[in-house]
């Protein structure tokens, strides 16, 4: 199907469409409605980092008695390049986040992992 164009206000002038030209210039601007932020979750983002730095064999994990919640280390050499608890903005200088996404749930382990209707 061919593209269909529009024509401007120079050739609806020209051509003796002016009322055409003073109803458009009428009608209200469409106006952009805010988006509601997109929720991801924190595994999520965590998956996306450690794709984009498996590259440079580095990777992003949760800590599990450390300072920070989160660390970044070196997985070819094992050495730690730093702690971080802000994993959102972390994400975002990594490029992996966009400017609409926030991190909506985190991920708790439980406690006893044998389930509920164990004794």
């Amino acid at each position: 199907m061919p593209k269909m164009l529009l024509p401007n206000d120079a050739w609806l002038k020209a051509n003796g469409y002016s009322e055409l030209v003073k109803a458009r210039k009428d009608r209200p601007e469409p106006f952009l409605i805010p988006q509601e932020p997109d929720f991801i979750t924190e595994r999520a983002i965590l998956a996306r980092i450690n794709r984009k730095l498996a590259a440079e064999y580095e990777k992003v994990g949760i800590n599990r008695g450390g300072h920070a919640r989160y660390h970044h280390k070196d997985a070819y050499r094992n050495v730690l390049l730093g702690e971080f608890d802000d994993l959102e903005s972390f994400a975002r200088e990594c490029g992996v986040m966009t400017a609409n996404e926030r991190i909506g749930r985190t991920y708790e382990p439980a406690g006893d992992s044998r389930g509920p209707l164990s004794p």
